[in-house]
Order: C-alpha cells, then structure tokens, then sequence
C-alpha cells in the first residue's frame, strides 16, 4: 500500500509554482529525497508538514507580490504629478515624496527580482549584462533647466543602491571631466550597452536632456565600475580637430528642439552613429540660430578599447536640412522618439 501523498504530486505542486524555482525543487529532493521512503507511515509524516510550510510560505510571496505592486501604482501616480503638475513647488515635493518611496521600495529584500514594469514616468534602463539597471528622471524647473535625479541598483553581488545626485549646473566644460556618483552630469538614460577597454569592463550609457527651452541634448558617455569605485566619463572618444587628436570624456549633440536627432548605438553596424548637425535659422521668433540634421551621419567606432570617430557613416546626403516641419509647434515627445 502506498501513501496518497506522493512525490509526484509534491514535485506537481511546486511544478505550478514557478515564483519558487526550479533550484528550490531540486533543493527539497536533494534534502529530502522522498521518494526513496518506504510506506511506514513516514512519507505522510514528512510531506503534510512540508507541504504546509510551502503553501504558507507561498501565501505570503503573493501578499508581498500585491503589496509590492500597489506601492508601484501609488508612486507612478506620484510621478505624474511630478512631471505634470503646472506649479514648480508642486513638482519638487512630488519628486522628494517619489524618491522616498522609490528608495525604500529598493531597499526591500525582493526588490532585486522585480521588473518595476508599471512605471511609465521615469526611465528604468537594465546593463545589458544583468549587472545593474538605472532608475532616472528629470522634473522641469523652469523652461531653461531641469532637475534631474539617479539610482543605481546592482542585480548582483553586495553592491546594493548608489544614488546619484546632479551637479550638471556646477560643472565646466563637462565632456574634459571624469566625474562621480556625488558630482554627476544630470541625464535621463534610455540605452546602456556594455564593452571592454583595456582589460575593464566599461558601459557605455546614452541619455537626454531637456537643455533649454529652444534645445534638446543626447549624451554619449561612459560609466566604469571598479571594486568600491563608480567614475562617469573616460578620455576615450576620439576624434581629429584640425589635424590634431582630440579626446574627450562624454560627447553631447545639441540640437533644435522641434527636430528628431539620432544618437544611440547601433547592433547591426557595431558603432554609435549620430545625425551631424548644421547651423538652422529658427523661424521663431527671439530664438535665432540652432542645429538641425542635414540628412547625414557621424559615428564612433570601438578600436583597442577607445571608440574613434566616422567622420561618415553613410554616403547618402539629403538635397536639403531636414528642418523642423513645424518650427511653431509643441516639442517632439523625446521619450516616445529617443533612438
């Protein structure tokens, strides 16, 4: 005779599990391998506690799971106002009460395993290599500045959650400067894609800023994690100005706020490719010059561990620049549109 409380049935239920993991299943059978147990009376013994303990245990994932979930809710509805609100004070509180709550949801023991896919106002950009993702936004103070703000969450390791706090107005000629997490240059990121220079790994991370009330900004720059050691930007884009070779430690595209401009890091290619960008007579009125792309394209290419500049990409040259198509217009929404 044997017992109603069967291994298959055991290994079934934590089969439809799937939240525990095959490496708990397999944990319990190396533990407990009861399907080696004669009846005796010991397999019910065995299972009906454990199973117990599983089903408990697993009741409690799914309130956490639902906690955690409304908590996420509540602050996307936080962000909005953040982002939306019409009054600067508002939008300021608003962002110190989502950066508290956005803090302590991380700081949560579960908070590693989970996507944060309900956010929809803030950025959230994973490494590439499941090292790290980086939670950022900005909020507009007024239509010459933004305020931005950065997390970074390790998925791994005891590296835990570094907060990033925006000196973008303090600091001069920011493309000559390495740069750290207390002095960073403030950026909503949308791409990081990981390389190799010089024996480290490097990540490359492009992001946007709102710049001015007439400009957009793309920024291409580097970040580097070396034991306790977070550093922004590295002399590795290079780059010919009148015969001479130029480095620099980030590079920024500037350009007219009513256009799209590219600047992002290409698979396909194997390089980073941007617009290149020509003088453009607004038709606003006050605002006078800006940039816009004349159908053509920059580039940089990874050599020996540095990304070295295309002067041309392609050899295809739109007849005309290609301009804003409506220079009155409200500004293109930059985060549908960041490429």
């Amino acid at each position: 005779m044997q017992s109603t409380i069967s291994f298959v049935r055991l290994r079934t239920y934590l089969d439809k599990r799937p939240f525990l993991g095959r490496g708990f299943r397999k944990s319990v059978e190396k533990k407990m391998p009861i399907h080696k147990l004669r009846y005796s009376g010991l397999r019910g013994f065995f299972l009906l506690p454990l199973i117990f303990a599983i089903h408990f245990g697993y009741g409690q994932i799914d309130l956490e799971m639902e906690l955690h979930e409304n908590d996420v809710l509540k602050l996307e509805e936080i962000a909005k106002r953040m982002i939306n609100d019409p009054f600067v004070d508002e939008r300021i509180a608003a962002n110190t009460k989502f950066k508290e709550g956005l803090l302590s949801l991380l700081n949560q023991s579960s908070a590693r395993a989970q996507t944060f896919e309900e956010f929809e106002s803030i950025s959230i950009v994973n490494s590439g290599d499941g090292f790290f993702r980086i939670f950022s936004w900005q909020i507009e103070i007024n239509s010459n500045e933004f305020k931005h703000e950065g997390i970074i969450q390790f998925l791994r390791g005891d590296k835990g959650i570094v907060v990033l706090k925006d000196r973008s107005s303090e600091i001069m000629r920011p493309n000559t400067k390495e740069l750290s997490t207390e002095q960073w240059f403030g950026t909503l990121y949308y791409n990081i894609v990981p390389f190799k220079s010089k024996g480290k790994s490097r990540y490359l991370l492009f992001g946007f800023d709102g710049a001015t009330s007439i400009e957009n900004c793309k920024i291409a720059d580097i970040l580097t994690i070396e034991r306790d050691e977070i550093t922004f930007g590295a002399p590795l884009f290079l780059s010919k100005q009148n015969g001479k070779e130029q480095k620099e430690f980030r590079v920024f595209h500037q350009y007219d706020q009513n256009v799209k401009a590219v600047m992002n890091y290409d698979p396909n290619l194997e390089i980073i490719i941007y617009d290149h960008l020509i003088p453009w007579n607004s038709k606003e009125i006050g605002v006078g010059m800006t940039f816009v792309p004349d159908g053509s394209y920059q580039g940089f290419e990874l050599k020996k561990g540095k990304w070295r500049h295309i002067s041309k990409v392609f050899h295809h040259v739109s007849q005309s620049p290609i301009g804003p198509k409506n220079p009155t217009g409200a500004a293109i929404n930059e985060k549908e549109n960041q490429e």
